[in-house]
């Protein structure tokens, strides 16, 4: 079965190379100088996007993606982290750097015709990191609280340390544990722990 995918570069010996890989792969592909004549003529079509000049161009990525394309894969010259998330983060399937093998490009394509994305290995890192952190701001009280927590502390010995009454400490704690989207104390010590606020 032959794939549809745009390979979109301006610099045409980059497209056609491209292009000619992916024929090998058995993908049906059409040839595009720019985003724009790519966007107007092949709706609902899935592209591979080359881009020169990463800092101008990303932007162009949101009307790519908001347009419900199927997969939209970039490659960037020497793409850093920052570069690739934001890549990511702007709803584009795949992401990876000019070198990247023309196998490679295919799966990228194909995951995101299922639905799927691809990330980069040497991002996996930073992007788990950044999910263990909290979804909404605390306060050094709310850190002291839920380190208090999965130590093991009583609420007694919370309002003690944290020098308020234990009905007002009880009252904050109702507070935390909505605001971070639990029920009680046992979700929030699996939360913080998450977090990595512990003693």
């Amino acid at each position: 079965m032959h794939v549809p995918v745009a390979v979109v570069a301006s610099i045409p010996a980059l497209r056609h190379g491209w292009a000619a890989g992916l024929r090998r792969l058995r993908f049906s592909v059409v040839e595009r100088e720019s985003l724009a004549s790519w966007i107007r003529d092949e709706s609902g079509m899935a592209a591979l996007v080359l881009m020169e000049a990463p800092d101008e161009e990303l932007s162009t990525i949101i009307d790519l993606t908001d347009l419900a394309r199927p997969s939209v894969v970039i490659l960037l010259p020497h793409p850093s982290e920052d570069e690739q998330l934001r890549a990511l983060g702007m709803g584009v399937t795949g992401v990876g750097d000019w070198a990247t093998s023309t196998e490679r490009v295919a799966v990228m394509i194909r995951a995101g015709l299922q639905g799927c994305s691809t990330i980069p290995a040497d991002l996996m890192p930073r992007i788990a990191a950044s999910l263990c952190q909290p979804a909404v701001g605390l306060d050094p009280l709310d850190c002291q609280l839920l380190k208090g927590l999965t130590g093991g502390a009583t609420v007694p010995q919370l309002a003690m340390e944290v020098g308020y009454s234990e009905r007002e400490t009880f009252r904050r704690l109702r507070a935390l544990y909505r605001r971070i989207g639990v029920n009680g104390r046992t979700g929030a010590v699996v939360q913080a722990t998450r977090w990595g606020l512990t003693d």
